[in-house]
């Protein structure tokens, strides 16, 4: 509602409420009148939130009923959410009951908050799955009462030594690490340690190093790094690299670097080297940056090629503008296939919009260019939902070159391509591209002659 309100503007609002809620009330499958309501539900009157409450007690899928309970309760009045209270505890659905106190006990009054705290941590305490029980555990104990939140974590992480999965137990001990207490932190180390899986392991670690002291967390990262080194696959050992760049400290990351600058596929050592920079001191980037410049020369994949060149970017002196623009339109006219050619184009965007033209007697800017082959690929992706996507960036690209590069009759040459292409597409994709396009539309033709646009592309 809130887009409908900026699209339309305050004084029709009312009414397209009102519409709106007509065919909520009457649509026929119970759990989509339910989930309609439910988002109308902050512009209701008391009345009509009680009725929504009453339409999402009534749904017979304890899952959905508590899901919708979840996101209507932060919009329910005090003695609405105590009424819910009778329902939440009447769900047979153990998991569903959980989720729905909980969801609650964030927002009942605090007459009945200690008891509906008490029945959801029993509830969660009792569910058969141990790594629902977890995730369960973890939601509720940031609400929880301080004498009630050492029980809590205690068994959220005992019960994390009974998931067989390991790769369900370790995103459980990743998550559980932020809230972890000291006194368990060491507890959580070793049952992550525990895990046979390397990936695993380092998936469970991730979640618990930042918040060991300073001497375990450097064991634990030395270690980490004695297991990443002997990754046999050049991928592999890459994404190790960059899952614990941000976690390593200043004194292993020439060791994590060299590393990475050991590893034989050009695509995943720079992959690997570009996020350790982040955190070296400024004097040695330079160095580092013109070696990598180097090797993603010698990168063949041209999409591959583009991402590397968007990652180096942001640590290129601003006199290389030119150097990295030149690189990024000749990595965008050799992509062949065109749909890798439009993300690459995106991707590539901020750098080409921000270069100089090459020649200053040029009779066509590059940016002109560079939109026109960006517009083209987008609108020849054939799925429908990408080719919007990929069209709105392509909107956001023109604006940000339009207040610097292009001249208004450039930007009308790239409309009317657009609108050569849209003529070629079904009906339904036509609308859908012209919602993504109306700010382009808006900005060049102004709102009159949107009909004219509309009725020109032979839309009804």
């Amino acid at each position: 509602m809130p887009n409908l309100e900026y699209a339309t503007g305050q004084d029709q609002f009312p009414e397209l409420l009102a519409q709106a809620l007509s065919i909520a009330i009457g649509m026929t499958r119970r759990h989509l009148r339910a989930r309609a309501l439910v988002a109308l539900a902050p512009h209701l009157t008391l009345d009509l939130q009680g009725e929504t409450l009453a339409v999402v007690h009534g749904l017979s899928n304890e899952t959905d009923r508590a899901n919708l309970l979840a996101e209507l309760a932060p919009n329910l009045p005090p003695d609405m959410l105590v009424a819910s209270l009778a329902v939440a505890h009447t769900m047979r659905e153990q998991a569903a009951r959980v989720h729905a106190l909980t969801a609650l006990a964030r927002h009942i009054p605090e007459n009945a908050r200690n008891q509906t705290l008490l029945d959801a941590l029993a509830a969660a305490s009792n569910l058969p799955q141990p790594y629902a029980r977890v995730m369960a555990l973890i939601a509720l104990v940031n609400i929880l009462p301080p004498h009630l939140q050492a029980q809590a974590y205690t068994n959220a992480l005992e019960t994390s030594r009974l998931i067989q999965n390991e790769n369900a137990r370790a995103r459980a001990l990743s998550i559980m690490g932020p809230y972890l207490p000291d006194t368990l932190l060491g507890r959580a180390l070793e049952a992550a340690n525990q895990l046979s899986d390397f990936q695993q392991r380092m998936n469970a670690l991730i979640g618990i190093i930042p918040y060991l002291d300073e001497t375990t967390r450097r064991d634990t990262l030395l270690q980490l790094l004695d297991s990443i080194v002997q990754i046999k696959v050049d991928y592999k050992r890459a994404r190790a690299l960059v899952s614990i760049a941000p976690l390593l400290m200043p004194e292993l990351l020439q060791t994590a670097l060299d590393m990475a600058l050991n590893i034989d596929d050009p695509f995943d050592q720079v992959s690997a080297a570009i996020p350790l920079i982040h955190n070296m001191p400024p004097d040695k980037r330079p160095a580092i940056v013109a070696q990598i410049w180097d090797v993603i020369k010698q990168i063949e994949n041209g999409y591959d090629h583009a991402s590397a060149l968007a990652a180096i970017a942001p640590f290129l002196p601003g006199t290389a503008s030119n150097d990295i623009a030149q690189s990024a339109g000749m990595v965008t006219g050799s992509i062949m296939d065109e749909y890798d050619q439009a993300s690459a184009i995106s991707i590539l965007a901020p750098l080409l919009t921000g270069s100089t033209p090459s020649s200053a007697g040029a009779s066509l800017p590059q940016g002109h260019v560079i939109i026109k082959e960006a517009f083209e690929s987008a609108l020849s992706v054939p799925q429908q939902a990408l080719r919007a996507q990929l069209l709105g960036e392509c909107v956001t690209m023109w604006h940000d070159m339009g207040e610097h590069t292009l001249r208004p009759e450039k930007s009308m040459d790239v409309w009317r391509e657009i609108v050569v292409r849209l003529t070629s597409l079904p009906l339904a994709d036509v609308l859908l591209c012209l919602g993504v396009l109306l700010p382009m539309i808006r900005t060049l033709a102004g709102e009159e002659p949107l009909k004219d646009i509309v009725r020109i592309l032979g839309v009804r």
